[in-house]
């Protein structure tokens, strides 16, 4: 089960098969959802598997809806933006927040971010 085109979990999922040597069009795509709940969704209805953020997946994980299945040697990094409004003054706590954010090592954040397993497929 994939997500549509364009998505960046999708895109960096073909980008991790690619660096395996496997091309993404010998997949057998069964079904293309339209974002993250629909993906999940039809995995759970038994239509396939997927590749898909392990945060958006961890309340079925943790009630046993899905069954993680740790792909190891395929690492799989998202970059995530932080945003902010210049011209707005932050309070105390999102200043501590964004210093914190800035002044951390980048392979910190990716480090703490990312599964230590690898990229998780989940299925029923």
């Amino acid at each position: 089960v994939m997500r549509p085109v364009g998505s960046a979990t999708r895109t960096i999922f073909m980008q991790a098969l690619s660096a395996q040597g496997v091309s993404p069009y010998d997949l057998k795509t069964r079904a293309e959802g339209v974002d993250s709940q629909c993906v999940l969704a039809l995995v759970r209805q038994g239509v396939g598997i997927t590749a898909i953020s392990r945060l958006v997946a961890l309340p079925l994980l943790e009630r046993g809806e899905l069954q993680e299945i740790q792909v190891r040697d395929m690492p799989m990094r998202r970059p995530i933006y932080i945003l902010r409004n210049k011209c707005r003054r932050l309070f105390t706590v999102e200043q501590l927040f964004w210093d914190f954010v800035v002044t951390m090592n980048q392979e910190r954040i990716s480090d703490f971010l990312l599964h230590p397993e690898g990229a998780p497929f989940l299925g029923t």
